[in-house]
């Protein structure tokens, strides 16, 4: 527990990481724990969600992304009661050509409190095998929040949300995707 100086108890802090872009700005890669090189920057992506303290049976904290394009070729796996924000329209995640993957999830034991939030989220389908790869496919989560994306371009959905309850979606711009709606919800309700 942690206590003010008043006696106070306080909330447990939360750590924030920083992944810069390959294409960031000298001063937001000199500030980052993490520094992309445009190839594959998923595995600094989810090395900075995996390097987030555990509290309790949860990773705690941010991880945001810097101005800038970050290229992924596998999928980014989120845990309860972490965020992943980007810098708005400034952000763009792109799907590396022939990944055949979708872009984020979430952890199987860990659905719940999770967030993504202020960034681009471009599928690049033209450039996928076969298969529906979807920007973000969530299961059976709850508690979780998807504010300011722009999410297209995808081989299958933009946003699929496979069950779950009390989501809290907000300002997504949706489009361009090959399933038959951007945003999918099976078996949902609450969000």
């Amino acid at each position: 527990m942690i206590h003010s100086p008043q006696g106070i108890l306080l909330p447990p802090r939360t750590a924030t990481l920083v992944v810069a872009a390959s294409n960031a700005s000298a001063k937001s890669k000199a500030q980052a724990d993490y520094v992309c090189d445009g190839v594959a920057d998923q595995i600094e992506i989810q090395a900075a969600i995996d390097a987030l303290p555990v509290s309790g049976v949860a990773k705690r904290g941010i991880v945001e992304l810097s101005e800038g394009d970050f290229y992924i070729g596998a999928t980014i796996t989120l845990y309860q009661l972490m965020q992943l924000r980007g810098m708005g329209r400034g952000t763009t995640v792109h799907l590396q050509a022939t990944s055949n993957c979708s872009m984020f999830t979430t952890d199987a034991s860990a659905r719940a409190g999770f967030g993504i939030s202020n960034m681009v989220i471009y599928g690049n389908k033209a450039n996928q095998g076969a298969g529906s790869w979807h920007g973000i496919h969530l299961v059976d989560c709850m508690s979780f929040f998807l504010r300011d994306l722009f999410v297209y371009n995808m081989k299958g959905y933009d946003i699929f949300i496979q069950g779950g309850t009390v989501g809290d979606l907000r300002n997504l711009i949706l489009g361009e995707s090959d399933g038959d709606y951007s945003l999918r919800l099976q078996g949902t309700n609450h969000l």
